[in-house]
Parts: C-alpha cells; structure tokens; sequence
C-alpha cells in the first residue's frame, strides 16, 4: 500500500523505483516508503538466457532509481544479475529518463579491487567502467570492500554503511550470549583493534585508524562498536540509548573512562535527559524537570562555557582607532597563528582561537605559547622597537588555512562547543587549528626564521 505525496526529486523530475531480479522485494519496500508505486517493466530470459526488458510507462525526463543487488541469488549469479542491471540502464537511457541511479546493495567483484599478482584483471574497476559506459549517473551502494572502489568510478557515488544500524539492531535482541563474525579478515581485526584501545580507556580509541575523523564511513564503524559497548555495559536499555552518541564520534568530548558507564547501573544514580525537556526551575528540595523533582544534596553547574573567545571578549579590548575587539569578532575570531589579531598591536593571546589549543595536551600548548610570545618581545627590544602587530594579510591567509583544515574533518559538522553552538548569538566558526601541534610548531618557527613574516615591527 502506497501512501502519502508523490516524491519528487528537485531538478531531476517525478522519481521512479525499478527493480531487476536479484531483490524484488526491496525495491517494492523502498517504493512504499517513499509513498510512489514500483516502475512498471517486464524482465524475462529467453531460453538461451538471455535478457529482455521492456518498460511497460512513460519515463521521460524522470528521476529512475534502479534497485539491483549484483550478488547470487535463487534468480540468477553475479554476472546474470550485472548483465540485467546493465541492459536495464540502457533502456533507461534510450527512452530519456532524467537522471539513471544504479542502487546496487552489492557490489559484485568488489573484492577484485587490485592487481596482486601478475597477468589479473582489476574486475571492480572493469564494473565501474561498464556502468558508466551503459549509462549510469549515480551509484548508491553500502559495504564497498575497500573505499578506494569509489574512486574507480568517473561519477558520483553515494557509499553507505550498514554496520551501525546492524550493530544498534543486534544490542538490542534480548539474548544472554551474543557472537559478532566478520565476514572478513579485516573486519575482525578492527574489531580487535577497538577493543584493544577500549580496555586502555580515554581517548586512545580515537587514534585506531587515522581516517575516524576523515571518513563518514570509518568514523561509523567507531560510533557503532562504541554504542554496542555501552549497551552491553549499562543494563537499563533506556539509559543506554540515552547514553549513546549520536553525533559524530569524537566531533564532542568523548565521555570514555574506567566505570564511567558502569556507574548508571548503581541504584543511587539516575540519568535525566533534558534534551528534549529543559530544566523547568530549581526548587528549595531540588531540580525540577520532566515534570518531577529531583532531591539533590548539592548542585555542580556546567553551563554557559563560552569556549575560546569568551574570557577575551569579557575584557573591554579596543585596538586602533577605538575598535572593540568583540565587534572584530563579530562574524567570528580572526588573527595570526592564534596570536594576535590585526589593528590590535603588542596584544598577544595564549592558546586562543587559530592555534592547537583544546585539541592538545594543553600544558605544552601553553608553554610553546608563552616562550614564542617571549622571544618575540626581546626580538623586539633587540631592534630598538615598541611595537608588533600583526598584518590584515597575513591574518586572512591564516584565518583560512584554518577554515580549511577544518573543512578536511568531520568535527566541524558536528554542533559543539568547538564551533560555539551552545552559545547563543555565537557566530558558527570552528575555532581552534585542527592541523596538529607538530605542524603549527614549526609553521611559528618558520614566521620566526623569516624575520616575524607577517607581522610589522616599528
């Protein structure tokens, strides 16, 4: 049963749902949920096997969506099923369809992804070519073998991940004994890989692969094992959910400690989500939320932290002219290496905005600030001067190599502290440099080298 609006896919006309052989059953699923009726074709083998298709409407400037695993079924091998996919995207093609996405779950020779050995094909790549040559402009699939497969590809492709939602789905079954199985080598040793670092505690897990904070896909494969963690840890169901994340892993401060979860089973611990509920009023017995009150003995407040900018635009800082630096800042801080910020000479900020900062161990962070910040004053006596400031160019080439480094990660997605989002008003900038403290060392040292490069002594 089809309910609700037909969908329509901005720019690519009505969407339509096909399906080959190899799934029916799915396509007719994703049809429904989608509130539109499965495409109207015929798909049949001649007795020598070959494949005929007929679309049985008009698809003329739609948007065709064709659902068709390329793995084994009761209905035919790999290859019968890529030859239908291929002679179906053809016939899409022929009779003007609007945009041809190739919905493929599986990806047949997906393993066939190099040449390991002399004289062997790289199949994964040859599919790739022959869906594009058939005419395909999109490719939705999940579980891609290696993600390098999408780059075999001179189209766009959408590569979903299944392990979270497999993963949440499995917590939840009601069983005492529970087996994961990888259905290769390299799913168990990320497996173990997690585990390993899970046992150490802290944020070493964040360190297990060098792409979690990179990559959608392996950044879910953390988020799913931590999940499972924490439901296998905490036994209230409810308060598992509660507790885990559903960001991006690692995007907020990871909440990762020895008994940290544990501590939810104790009877004299109770979680109070006020995410969807606020605190209504704190009473004289208590903290009154979701229309109850809560008799606390004391209350440790954790609100308000106005990270990075805060405690600077608390003072009132003017620079030449008058200027505030909070209206400088306005749209967001702007400065040098995150040391100073141009039109305010001799100003100098310590583990602010534009530098390593919270990303690292901040005790370093603050000591290779502070002896920079030195050794820049005495450059400055040296040459009989009074003042540095920082230059307006040399400040927005910073400004955007950190906006860039940025933009490389999945942290400046996510809605955190980091970018200010729980200040209201607070522009939506993130904040500290995400290129790593080793990196911004001897970026400083070269400014120095340089003679103070980009900043102007008088």
């Amino acid at each position: 049963m089809v309910t609700g609006d037909v969908f329509m896919a901005t720019g690519f006309g009505e969407l339509k749902v096909f399906s080959g052989s190899a799934h029916p059953g799915l396509a007719r699923e994703i049809a429904g949920f989608l509130g539109v009726l499965p495409g109207q074709a015929r798909l049949r083998r001649f007795p020598d096997s070959e494949v005929s298709f007929q679309i049985d409407e008009n698809i003329r400037g739609t948007d065709v969506f064709v659902v068709q695993p390329t793995c084994a079924t009761a209905t035919g091998s790999v290859n019968d099923h890529l030859v239908e996919l291929t002679v179906m995207i053809d016939a899409f093609r022929r009779s003007s369809a609007s945009r041809i996405t190739a919905v493929i779950p599986y990806y047949g020779y997906a393993r066939q992804d190099r040449k390991d050995k002399p004289r062997v094909p790289i199949s994964a790549k040859l599919v790739a070519n022959i869906l594009s040559a058939a005419g395909t402009n999109r490719v939705l699939t999940m579980d891609l073998h290696k993600a390098q497969i999408q780059g075999f590809f001179d189209i766009p492709v959408d590569h979903l991940f299944a392990a979270p939602v497999i993963i949440d789905h499995l917590s939840r079954l009601d069983s005492p004994r529970r087996t994961l199985v990888s259905p290769d080598a390299g799913g168990a040793e990320r497996a173990r890989a997690y585990e390993a670092r899970w046992r150490q505690g802290g944020l070493v897990i964040l360190g297990t692969y060098g792409d979690l904070m990179l990559s959608h896909e392996a950044n879910a494969t953390a988020a799913g094992f931590v999940r499972a963690k924490i439901r296998e840890i905490v036994h209230d169901p409810e308060v598992a959910q509660k507790l885990s994340p559903r960001n991006i892993f690692g995007a907020k401060r990871l909440c990762l400690d020895d008994g940290y979860y544990a501590t939810f089973n104790r009877p004299n611990v109770t979680l109070v989500d006020i995410g969807d509920a606020p605190i209504e009023r704190i009473t004289p017995e208590g903290v009154r939320a979701h229309g109850r009150t809560h008799a606390v003995d004391a209350i440790v407040y954790a609100t308000g932290f106005d990270a990075m900018t805060g405690a600077l635009l608390r003072i009132d800082i003017r620079g030449r002219r008058g200027v505030r630096l909070g209206d400088r800042w306005a749209n967001g801080p702007r400065n040098y290496l995150g040391l100073q910020v141009a039109g305010f000479p001799n100003l100098f900020t310590i583990t602010g905005p534009g530098s390593p900062s919270v990303l690292t161990n901040m005790l370093p962070s603050i000591e290779q600030h502070v002896e920079w910040i030195a050794d820049c004053i005495e450059y400055v006596r040296s040459r009989g001067a009074t003042l540095i400031e920082a230059s307006r160019d040399a400040e927005e080439a910073w400004v955007g190599h950190v906006g860039e480094a940025a933009g490389a990660t999945l942290r400046s997605s996510c809605s955190s502290w980091y970018i200010g989002a729980n200040i209201p008003g607070k522009p939506r900038v993130f904040m500290p440099y995400i290129g790593g403290f080793p990196a911004y060392v001897e970026r400083c040292e070269a400014v120095v080298k340089a003679g103070y490069e980009g900043f102007a002594v008088v």
